[in-house]
């Protein structure tokens, strides 16, 4: 399980993520993995994290998972992202880590060729389950009607006070219905709630 996301401290790195998808790869059910229940295939030799790490700070990237023939035996598969996961928007590589057999068997080759395939539904998964983790980047803006229950809102907004402007804007057209916002530091966590009156 990931890390919970409470402060600017925490974050989620390119080992935890890597770490991620081999814990549920190790209890995937898929037959053609052999049922792995709690270990790795046996024909994996090794699964090794990146041993440089770096923090995930947004959530728009892209698996980029390559599996290839080792320079002397076996294949390595290497998995990796591509995208602005970085605390700036430049778009780059981040690798995760490399799984390593040494067979060299065509039944080897398509033994990997599943595992890469598990790998990237495990990715999916973990993605899906924990995309607000990896989102560190701006503002959110959560809107709530009069009932409290939550009606829409923004992500990644550039900042707290175009967070209030743009409750302002919702506020303004459907006073009646809307409630309250609340404002969240993607970084801190820090949250803040924001009224009619609060946002003058």
């Amino acid at each position: 399980m990931l890390k919970e996301i409470n402060s600017s401290k925490d974050v989620i790195t390119n080992v935890d993520l890597f770490n991620e998808i081999i814990e549920l790869v190790k209890n995937s059910k898929d037959t053609a993995l052999m049922k792995c229940e709690g270990e790795l295939p046996p024909f994996v030799d090794y699964a090794i994290p990146e041993s440089y790490v770096s923090g995930i700070y947004d959530c728009e990237f892209d698996p980029l998972f390559v599996l290839s023939p080792g320079y002397n035996e076996g294949y390595y598969l290497d998995l990796s992202i591509r995208g602005a996961w970085s605390i700036t928007d430049k778009i780059d590589t981040l690798h995760l880590g490399t799984i390593k057999t040494l067979g060299n068997s065509v039944e080897g080759i398509r033994q990997m060729a599943t595992l890469y395939g598990e790998c990237l539904v495990s990715f999916q998964k973990i993605m899906h389950d924990n995309m607000d983790s990896f989102t560190r980047k701006g503002f959110d803006l959560k809107l709530y009607n009069t009932k409290k229950e939550y009606s829409g809102g923004f992500s990644g907004l550039e900042s707290s006070d175009i967070a209030r402007q743009r409750f302002q804007e919702y506020h303004s057209k459907s006073p009646e219905e809307l409630n309250y916002g609340i404002i969240r530091d993607n970084m801190s966590r820090r949250e803040k709630i924001v009224t009619e009156r609060s946002s003058l």
